[in-house]
């Protein structure tokens, strides 16, 4: 651990030496970015701030952890998830979406990663560059995955350098995908989501949600009838009192990436990734739709998670994925890395994002 909250005062710096609610907290920045990281919360970012505009794109659902352990009254069958949750950017992993059960593992929402404490190292402390390693081995499978966060001097871009591992002697399925959510004040109907993909493929969801979309329905990006026939644009974000919560899976990519645009702010947040790794963006939408536990009425969010498969029916789980086919394999002593970044972009007037270079992340603007 760092003896000095940060090495320099200047460029880059990063530091393990701070706690938030005592719990070890690493912060990383540079000139424009600040970024938080929570390790023993499956190395959840939890705050990525641009700081010319003083804006975290990010939602936040309180301000307060849950303690660990927590008291729960009783085990949730859903997963302990939700009971942890407080928005950000969690990693879901070896299972995305409702609890499974696979070759004698019991997996709950999102699955382990998200949950476990991870293990960390400051690996390069540079004025022009500073990353961080963070690793975990989940506990009811045999994965172990590894994230090195890197920024640099005077960029507002987050990279992450990905590894999974199966530790294991079995050939073992996965779903592997990240889940940053996006909430107000960044959020709001000025915002626009530009995703260069083919197909829309909506998720059956609990009977009794209001929806805008209808279940099991398909459609081509971004036009589609809603529940009342009316075609709508999904690329513009409703307001807070649309009244609905979906779930759709966004298929056919042309290249990895989306990026949300607030208009009036002219400032976004625009994620790229190998689309040979994660093909399907996950696309869920809470605008105040869903009663009871664990949203009451009261989330105004939407999460943009690309994954490396799907399930339209039932919990969309692992389980499933499995039985959709749309699991993917590692075997025995195998290994997958993958990189993705995260940007944040400022340009006064620009009304969404047209194109994005994966190579050098230089992005075309829709003005």
């Amino acid at each position: 651990m760092s003896l000095l909250p940060f090495s320099r005062n200047f460029g880059c710096r990063v530091s393990d030496a701070f706690t938030y609610q005592g719990r070890p907290w690493i912060l990383m920045e540079n000139e424009v970015i600040s970024v938080s990281i929570l390790p023993d919360k499956g190395a959840e970012f939890f705050n990525i701030t641009y700081k010319p505009l003083d804006l975290n794109p990010l939602a936040r659902y309180s301000f307060d952890l849950a303690p660990t352990p927590y008291p729960a009254t009783i085990p949730n069958t859903d997963g302990a998830f939700q009971d942890y949750n407080f928005g950000g950017w969690q990693e879901m992993f070896p299972n995305a979406g409702g609890p499974a059960s696979v070759m004698g593992a019991e997996l709950g929402r999102h699955g382990e990663a998200a949950l476990l404490p991870w293990r960390w190292q400051v690996v390069t402390d540079r004025s022009d560059e500073v990353s961080v390693c963070l690793w975990v081995q989940t506990r009811r499978t045999p994965f172990r995955l590894e994230r090195t966060v890197t920024i640099r001097a005077n960029q507002a871009n987050i990279i992450l350098d990905e590894t999974i591992t199966n530790t294991g002697k079995e050939t073992w399925p996965y779903l592997w995908g990240h889940h940053p959510a996006f909430g107000a004040p960044f959020l709001s109907s000025d915002c626009v989501l530009d995703v260069p993909a083919g197909r829309i493929e909506t998720h059956h969801q609990p009977q009794g949600t209001p929806t805008r979309l209808p279940a099991g329905a398909h459609g081509q990006w971004p036009k589609m009838q809603d529940v009342h026939g009316k075609q709508i644009d999904l690329r513009f974000i409703p307001p807070p009192t649309t009244g609905t919560a979906d779930m759709f899976y966004l298929l056919d990519l042309k290249s990895g990436w989306y990026a949300l645009t607030n208009r009036v702010l002219g400032a976004g947040f625009a994620l790229i990734w190998d689309k040979n790794v994660f093909p399907v963006l996950w696309v869920w939408q809470e605008f105040k739709g869903s009663q009871g536990s664990p949203w009451f009425s009261n989330a105004y969010v939407t999460g943009l998670e690309p994954c490396t498969g799907y399930a339209v029916q039932g919990s969309a789980g692992l389980t499933e994925a499995i039985k959709a086919g749309y699991q993917r394999h590692l075997m025995a002593g195998e290994s997958l890395s993958t990189r993705l970044q995260a940007v944040l972009f400022h340009k006064p007037g620009i009304q969404g994002v047209r194109e994005i270079d994966a190579n050098s992340t230089q992005m075309s603007f829709i003005e």
